[in-house]
């Protein structure tokens, strides 16, 4: 048997599966365009479904195309974009679209924040400053704007935490992930309480998924994800860190004395 690891990236504008031997060397990727929906000017979100459909097609096709028996595939693991925002029921199912972390909905929220001096009581909690698409600040917009969706969520996932539940039905996130969405208290580990409660959030809390370590096995494949995916049923699926974080680390920064810089090609569109 030819060990073989697996892992799944959604993006901002492609998910991509790529297929490693054992020595961590690329084999090869398929991948699928995701779509981004533009509902008002400067919001940017996604169908959760149709992701999870795009991610199912390019591991099917990726099995497939290279001949890999799924019994060789030792473990799969997730990454996506962090911040943002998805919103769950307590069954798994999505109350609504998907937030990118390019959204900017939450603009006004923080201005009010920084002008009332909550945003300082924020900033000194996560240890670090606040933006527009933060999981934070898009909860705080929610919780003004369309508090609905909170009441009827009981979980509120990041975008690899989400493909993960849909992969696995296990619900978690990892310290990247709860870091990059102004979740984490980054000095004591665990949610940063403080900056919810100064922003009128502590109600969210209860929605929020366990921290566990990134490289742990989380869950395995269901029969259900087995059906969509061509995996195997019961295949191991380690938890993963957000993709700057992956990037970070497959590069070969595992130190507080390293520096990484990670480049991103902007593409501009001329037209009618």
């Amino acid at each position: 048997m030819a060990a073989r690891l697996m892992g799944i990236d959604a993006g901002g504008t492609m998910t991509k599966v790529a297929l490693y031997d054992a020595a961590g060397e690329e084999i090869t990727c398929e991948h699928r365009p995701n779509r981004t929906l533009f509902p008002k000017d400067g919001w940017t979100e996604r169908d959760p479904e149709s992701k999870w459909d795009a991610a199912c097609g390019a591991i099917r096709a990726l099995l497939e195309r290279t001949g890999t028996d799924p019994a060789d595939i030792a473990a799969v693991t997730p990454s996506g974009y962090g911040a943002g925002l998805y919103f769950l029921d307590d069954r798994g199912a999505c109350v609504r679209h998907g937030i990118g972390s390019t959204d900017s909905r939450a603009f006004g929220v923080i201005r009010r924040w920084r002008e009332t001096g909550v945003a300082d009581r924020i900033e000194a909690a996560i240890d670090a400053a606040i933006w527009p698409g933060q999981s934070l600040a898009i909860l705080g917009w929610f919780a003004q704007n369309e508090p609905e969706a909170l009441d009827r969520s009981a979980h509120l996932l990041s975008c690899k935490d989400f493909l993960r539940l849909r992969l696995t039905g296990e619900i978690s996130t990892d310290p990247t992930d709860a870091g990059c969405a102004g979740f984490a208290d980054l000095r004591r580990g665990g949610y940063a309480e403080d900056a919810f409660r100064a922003a009128g959030l502590a109600h969210c809390l209860p929605k929020l998924a366990p921290i566990g370590r990134g490289d742990e096995i989380a869950g395995r494949v269901t029969a259900e994800a087995a059906a969509r995916t061509g995996l195997l049923e019961g295949t191991p699926v380690a938890r993963g860190v957000y993709d700057v974080a992956a990037c970070t680390l497959s590069s070969g920064v595992t130190r507080g004395d390293q520096l990484g810089v990670g480049l991103h090609q902007v593409v501009g569109f001329a037209g009618a």
